[in-house]
């Protein structure tokens, strides 16, 4: 039903995402990328995404939340130099989770002296290996 809303509207579908819409008037373009039920809009004008947001909801139930703040486990930064992406606060809940909050980093590249044994931390042997590949895989893919 989204996909049918945004063509209603103008958009056209990305060849390279299918959740990626796009609408060019020759001179300024517009881009809404859709994650499940979140939509983040990219406007070069207000103007025009007042009028998006109306359309929509005129249609759908939707909620207006502003500015971009966070959104899919990402801080946005928006400032006149442009928008900065950070998952620092993803990247510390996950640490927590795991037990590592306490941990001190360390500059890379690492030492090359052989490294000191240390104990693992309870909260780690408690989840199975299979869960401790999986956050290696999300931290690697976010």
């Amino acid at each position: 039903m989204y996909r049918h809303l945004m063509v209603e509207f103008g958009f056209k579908v990305s060849n390279f995402d299918p959740c990626l819409f796009y609408m060019h008037d020759g001179k300024k373009l517009c881009l809404v990328g859709i994650h499940v039920d979140d939509s983040l809009l990219v406007f070069e004008e207000k103007e025009q995404s007042d009028k998006f947001i109306a359309f929509l909801q005129r249609k759908i139930k939707i909620k207006d939340l502003g500015p971009i703040k966070t959104a899919l486990g990402m801080d946005f930064i928006v400032n006149q130099e442009g928008v900065t992406l950070s998952q620092r606060r993803y990247a510390e809940q996950v640490l927590l989770e795991l037990g590592f909050d306490g941990c001190h980093p360390s500059v890379t590249p690492a030492c090359i002296e052989a490294p000191v044994g240390n104990k693992m931390s309870e909260r780690l042997s408690s989840h199975t290996p299979q869960d401790r590949g999986n956050v290696v895989v999300a931290l690697s893919h976010d």
